[in-house]
This record gives structure tokens, sequence and C-alpha cells, in this order.
């Protein structure tokens, strides 16, 4: 080959370097949009401030908005107390719990929020509620008299266990949440054991706030958690009364109170659900009752 050969073929492989290497510069320096979104992600370097603002809707009503509800919230494990929504001002990558408190309504608990840049905005649905009602019936299907010291229409004595259909009705558009059901017997002389049959029925332990109807040491009592009813809806289930071997029960009171669970703050800060904290403290958001007499 000439020289003037050898020297186009240095010139070919130079512009080829040459371009080579603007290519490359091109690409190393260059990133794509989804890439510089997803590195801010991983990083956190938000260029706006992280916020949640929350709404909250009627559970029965979505087209109605729910106001002053106070929130306050648990950020990675800790509690930080309220918050107020759209302001507070939190950090990426926080694990944020939020517990939501209205008056008339079932205070609840959110999903875990993992907080990104910028605003997140978080849609929760709250109850209201109110004090269901309670219907009882004697073994002759009659209702019976809300009267521990008995009325109209009272359950008969009897030798037998005593089978009574127990009901309780919720309000049209409005929740319950679970129930705690203790019924207490004022003659543990004469009454064995107390049994509620109910569908979806539990056992569960008497809270501690909870203080015996009858006030005497005589009494027998025992509890249970029942699903949540709502929207109206009634659920019935069966009342057993069983005697001691040999006995009449006859003049004994029976007293049926169910509280109403929710969500609270717990004396630790951590959020939980119930009717009483760790200490024994009320946090039921409402209570109801049936007394009855055997005679």
């Amino acid at each position: 080959m000439n020289k003037n050969g050898q020297m186009g073929v240095g010139v070919i492989v130079l512009l080829v370097l040459i371009f080579g290497g603007v290519v490359w510069f091109g690409v190393s320096n260059s990133q794509d949009p989804a890439d510089a979104a997803e590195d801010k992600t991983i990083t956190g370097d938000c260029s706006t401030d992280p916020i949640i603002s929350l709404t909250y809707l009627d559970t029965f009503n979505t087209g109605s908005q729910v106001s002053t509800v106070t929130a306050e919230a648990m950020v990675n494990g800790e509690y930080i107390g309220s918050i107020t929504s759209g302001t507070t001002k939190f950090s990426f990558g926080d694990e944020v719990i939020l517990f939501m408190s209205k008056s008339g309504y079932i205070d609840t608990v959110s999903e875990t929020i993992s907080v990104k840049c910028g605003e997140n905005k978080v849609i929760q649905k709250l109850s209201p509620t109110s004090a269901a009602t309670f219907r009882l019936f004697n073994t002759d299907n009659s209702r019976i008299t809300d009267a521990a010291a008995g009325g109209a229409i009272n359950q008969s004595a009897s030798a037998n266990p005593i089978n009574m259909q127990v009901c309780l009705d919720s309000v049209t558009d409005e929740a319950t949440g679970t129930l705690t059901i203790v019924v207490e017997a004022g003659n543990t002389t004469q009454v064995d054991s107390i049994r509620l049959s109910f569908d979806g029925v539990s056992d569960t332990t008497i809270p501690e706030f909870h203080t015996d109807e009858a006030g005497t040491s005589l009494s027998i009592s025992d509890a249970w958690t029942i699903p949540a009813l709502s929207d109206g809806e009634s659920k019935c289930g069966t009342l057993t009364i069983s005697p001691e071997a040999g006995e009449t029960i006859d003049g004994t009171a029976v007293y049926v109170t169910a509280y109403a669970e929710q969500a609270f703050v717990e004396t630790d800060g951590s959020f939980a659900v119930g009717v009483e904290n760790d200490r024994g403290t009320a946090k039921y958001e409402w209570t109801t009752d049936h007394d009855l007499l055997i005679a």
C-alpha cells in the first residue's frame, strides 16, 4: 500500500474514533427522564416537601364529606400526636399510620402510608354510629320487658336450660363496629352457666371497667364479641341460661350489655381497637343494654 493509502486508512480510523467518542460522551452525559424520576424516588431528594392531604367520606354516603375530624399520626412506629391535613411535613420514605376520630363516628386507623415526594392523598371512609337496639324474647316467643325487676312480660322460671332469642338492630346508614356483649345473672346458686350462640360469636374476657350490674359476689357473668352490624341490619341469636343441678332459676335478674368497639390511642402511643386500653380504661364508642327477670 502506498503512502497515500496508509494516510487514507488512518483518517478513517481517526474519524471512527472521534465519532464513537462523541456518541459515548452523549450517552454517558444524558439521562432519560424516567431514569431521573426513578433516581429521585430512590434517593428521596424531593423538590416538593412530602405532605399528607386527607379527605373523609361518609361510608354510607360517599358523596358527602365528613368535616372536623381529628387526625393523629404514628411515624415509623413512634407516636407524634395530632397532624394537620396538607400542612404537616413528613420525610420521604416515612411509614405513617393515622388514627382518625370524630364524635358520633367509629374511630378508625388507616392502612400504612409510605410517604412519597409532594402531596400524598389519602381518602378515608368513616362510619357514623349510634346505639343498636336489643330485642329479647322469652320461651313463649313474647318480647320481654326491659326491666331487671320485672315488668309486663318476663321469662318464666325453669329447672331446665332456658333458651331465649336475643336480637340486635342497627340504624339505617350507620354501623355498630364489633360488639362486646356481657351477660350477667344475679344468682350463682341457681345459675350454672351462660352461653350466647350468635353468627360469628367468639369468647372474650369481661372488660375491667365493667361493673357487675347485680352488685353482688353471688352473680355469674360471661362475655363474647360479635361482628359489626351495618345499615339497618338485624341479627338474632340464642341466649341460654342453664341451672345448677337440682335448682330452679326463679327470681333471678339477667343483665345484657353491649359495648361498641373502636380504635384508640394506647398508653404507649400505639393504636389499638377494642373497648378498653391496657389499663382497663373504657374506650368504647357507645353502650346499650337490656335487662330482664326470670320469675
